[in-house]
C-alpha cells in the first residue's frame, strides 16, 4: 500500500513540473522569473514541511500520512479555481499548501517502506522507491499530456484555453492526492 501511496503522491506532481510556469504566463501573463518564483514556493513549503513534520513522534505519523495527501488535494482544488481567476498571489498560495502536503507524507511514506522490507530484501525495497518514482513521473507525465492535448493547449494557446487546461488538469490530480489520503487513512499503514 505504501508503493501505491508513493505513486500516487510522485504523479500528482507532475501538473505543477511540466506546465505550471506556462499555465501562469499564458493565462496571467507573468514573467518568466515570476512563474520560477512561484514554482520555486512549492519547493520551498515541501522542504519546509518535511524538516518540520520529520521529528514528529511515532503516533502522529499516522495523521501526517493521511494529512499531507489531503492538504496537496486542497492545495490543487485551489489551483483548479485560482488558475481561471487569479490572483497570481492566490495561485502561489495554492501552490504553497500542496507543496506544504507532499512534505508533510513524503518521509514518512519512505521509512514505511523501509521498515517493512523483509530481512535480506532491504536494498531491493530501498531500490524500488525511486523506480516508483520515476514510472509515477512518467505516467503522471503522459497523463498530463493527454488531458492539456484534450483541452486544446498548444504553444500558441490563448489565456482561456491556459486556465481551462489548469482548471482540469489540477483538478484532476486532486484526486489522486485523495486516493493517497483514503489508503493511508484506510489501508491499514
Amino acid at each position: 500500500r505504501c508503493f501505491w501511496m508513493i505513486f500516487l503522491i510522485a504523479m500528482s506532481t507532475s501538473p505543477i513540473g511540466i506546465y505550471m510556469s506556462l499555465l501562469m504566463q499564458t493565462a496571467h501573463g507573468a514573467s518568466p522569473a515570476l512563474a520560477g518564483y512561484v514554482f520555486a514556493a512549492h519547493s520551498i513549503a515541501w522542504t519546509a514541511a518535511a524538516v518540520v513534520t520529520a521529528r514528529i513522534p511515532a503516533r502522529g505519523v499516522r495523521t501526517a500520512l493521511v494529512l499531507g495527501p489531503l492538504l496537496m488535494a486542497l492545495g490543487f482544488v485551489g489551483l483548479s479555481v485560482t488558475m481561471a481567476t487569479g490572483p497570481i498571489a492566490a495561485i502561489a498560495l495554492a501552490i504553497v499548501v500542496e507543496g506544504t502536503g507532499i512534505g508533510t507524507c513524503w518521509a514518512h511514506v519512505g521509512s514505511l517502506v523501509l521498515g517493512s522490507a523483509r530481512a535480506n530484501e532491504e536494498e531491493a525495497t530501498a531500490a524500488l522507491i525511486p523506480s516508483t518514482q520515476l514510472f509515477a513521473g512518467a505516467f503522471g507525465g503522459a497523463l498530463c499530456a493527454i488531458i492539456a492535448s484534450a483541452v486544446g493547449l498548444t504553444r500558441d494557446a490563448s489565456p482561456a484555453v491556459a486556465s481551462a487546461t489548469g482548471q482540469v488538469l489540477f483538478g484532476v490530480f486532486a484526486f489522486s492526492a485523495l486516493a493517497a489520503a483514503v489508503i493511508a487513512r484506510h489501508g491499514g499503514l
